[in-house]
């Protein structure tokens, strides 16, 4: 061990719910816990890119699928042919805030410390944080957590250009409904998207 380096007892690599989970766990247990997280706030590819973006935009859709059912279909739902994807996902910025909110006050109730940068490892047990100013820190761990979560899945012969061909992310940041939409690997963003939308 580096004579620079910190010590902590478990180093948790990523701020998602795997990663809040084990630090929280061990921190509980008496440990000395820090988080590293390259994004600004917590919550990782699940919070802010997937699952809750995802599945609010399959709250609303059942939202309207529940209201057209229990007006007994006196009321049209139906979408405007222009309509914006954003106002779709209206309550989406609060239900991220939300979840930022709940991981960082659990996170700092049980002294979990908290870094913003890119971990790199230097041997088994040293891990060196580079920051977004360019400074660098060496972090000692006896046990170390990777749980730096997922990205889409890009295969070779699928030209995503996020333009015409789509991933799981950058489906969500469309401005306008499409008239179609046909899912190659994933169906799941998409699925949920026909759901809302109606879109063929």
């Amino acid at each position: 061990m580096s004579a620079e380096s910190e010590s902590v007892d478990l180093l948790v690599v990523g701020s998602g719910p795997a990663g809040q989970k084990a630090a929280i766990q061990a921190a509980k247990a008496g440990r000395r816990v820090l988080v590293i997280e390259q994004e600004c706030q917590v919550g990782g590819a699940c919070v802010h890119a997937g699952t809750i973006p995802s599945k609010t935009l399959r709250e609303t859709a059942s939202a309207l699928v529940s209201f057209k059912q229990r007006s007994a279909n006196l009321f049209e739902v139906k979408m405007s042919p222009d309509l914006e994807v954003a106002s779709l996902m209206a309550r989406l910025e609060q239900v991220v805030k939300a979840h930022e909110r709940t991981i960082t006050e659990q996170l700092r109730r049980n002294h979990v410390e908290r870094w913003h940068g890119r971990a790199r490892f230097v041997s088994p047990h040293e891990v060196d944080i580079l920051a977004v100013d360019g400074t660098k820190r060496r972090v000692h761990a006896q046990l170390i957590a990777i749980a730096s979560g997922s990205r889409p899945r890009a295969p070779k012969d699928v030209p995503i250009d996020h333009e015409r061909i789509l991933d799981s992310d950058s489906i969500l940041s469309m401005t306008y409904l499409p008239e179609s939409l046909d899912p190659v690997v994933d169906p799941g963003d998409a699925l949920e998207l026909y759901v809302v939308s109606g879109v063929s």
